[in-house]
């Protein structure tokens, strides 16, 4: 999986990006033609609002244990 952190003006939204190797083989177009299409798969969390305070606490805590776990 992948992380994305972006930002929209005010707000703050973090996406997980879910995919296995038949994904990457599709993108890649070496899927074989029989095989079923994999799909990436998109969670996203937010928004957060960067002018309250207490959403700022929430989500800097996410992001250090995020950055704690890589």
């Amino acid at each position: 999986s992948r992380l994305h952190i972006s930002r929209d003006r005010h707000q703050i939204f973090i996406t997980f990006a879910e995919y296995d190797s038949s994904y990457i083989q599709y993108l890649n177009n070496t899927l074989p033609p029989n095989a079923p299409r994999s799909f990436l798969t998109m969670h996203e969390f937010g928004p957060w609002n960067t002018s309250v305070r207490s959403e700022m606490e929430s989500i800097g805590g996410i992001l250090l244990a995020i950055a704690l776990r890589a």
